[in-house]
């Protein structure tokens, strides 16, 4: 299990902002909540407790959740954390927990994208001019980040219901000043499309992993909604060659896509260049995973 920086009071910290769903009257749970912050060798029986009574407390889930994944008790935390973040979407700290629990469990991929949503909302904080806690986790979640994505082979395709499962979920949205709401991240998923060098020619390994794609975009939960098609490259050649060869890489997936029997009025397609690395370009396995195509639900239009 990796190690934890201080997440106990990561996680307490985290959870002192308002706006937690409260759908009952919850003012015992609240009392035991404040207990348990106070007594750590009753938190677990606290905090359970406090479950019980009001099963929609996203500070008691959330803190509950670390409790059990402190124990090892590894798949009711990620339950917890998950309904966490369900409940309260721009939950920060639930997002470190759940990546947390993904890399300790193998799932490496699942992991990096919890890890990036994390940082996503952190960065998010700090351009509303908050100044949270959790800021100065940044840089070990980025390098957590970055150990993730080092775990995840490039080749491996990705099963449909993986790209149902990331696509599906809700989009984040975070208080910006003056109460004004801002949208954050919509779902998304990245993928290794191969390409072949300097085109846009799909390599045939890719052929498996686009009729994964095709599968998951049919399914019930994602067939009324709209997908952006994001392509991405690495750093080495100009911007404007690489904004070029990453908006004809997309167009060439949507063109797949669209053949594969997905409506072309759910299909968008964009290129990024070069503008959005997810680790360094610096190494040759850093702009392999830069070279990507990213899947983002643009919601029902």
């Amino acid at each position: 299990m990796m190690a934890r920086i201080g997440w106990r009071s990561l996680s307490v910290l985290a959870l002192m902002v308002p706006g937690a769903v409260q759908a009952q009257d919850c003012t015992l749970a609240d009392t035991l909540y404040e207990r348990s912050r106070r007594s750590p060798e009753q938190r677990l029986a606290l905090l359970t407790e406090a479950h019980e009574i009001c099963p929609t407390h996203v500070k008691v889930i959330n803190n509950l959740a670390v409790v059990l994944e402190n124990r090892g008790e590894l798949a009711k935390a990620e339950a917890l954390y998950q309904e966490a973040v369900r409940l309260q979407p721009s939950l920060i700290a639930a997002y470190a927990g759940l990546g947390d629990v993904q890399a300790a469990t193998g799932r490496y991929r699942n992991a990096a994208a919890s890890y990036r949503l994390f940082l996503d909302l952190l960065k998010a904080e700090r351009q509303t001019g908050n100044s949270s806690p959790l800021l100065k986790h940044e840089e070990a979640y980025r390098k957590r980040l970055i150990t993730a994505q080092a775990k995840v082979d490039n080749t491996q395709v990705i099963p449909a219901s993986e790209i149902v499962d990331a696509l599906a979920g809700p989009a984040i949205v975070s208080q910006g000043k003056r109460g004004l709401q801002r949208r954050v991240r919509l779902p998304t998923i990245d993928t290794h499309i191969h390409f072949a060098t300097n085109t846009d020619q799909i390599e045939e390994a890719s052929r498996e992993q686009l009729l994964q794609i095709a599968q998951a975009l049919n399914a019930s939960s994602l067939e009324t909604f709209t997908i952006r098609i994001d392509g991405h490259t690495d750093a080495q050649g100009s911007d404007s060659y690489n904004q070029g060869l990453s908006k004809r890489r997309a167009e060439r997936v949507r063109q797949v896509l669209i053949e594969l029997g997905i409506s072309e009025t759910r299909l968008e397609a964009l290129g990024r260049g070069e503008s959005t690395p997810i680790a360094s370009n610096d190494d040759a396995h850093g702009r392999a995973l830069n070279r990507r195509v990213t899947f983002v639900n643009l919601g029902q239009r």
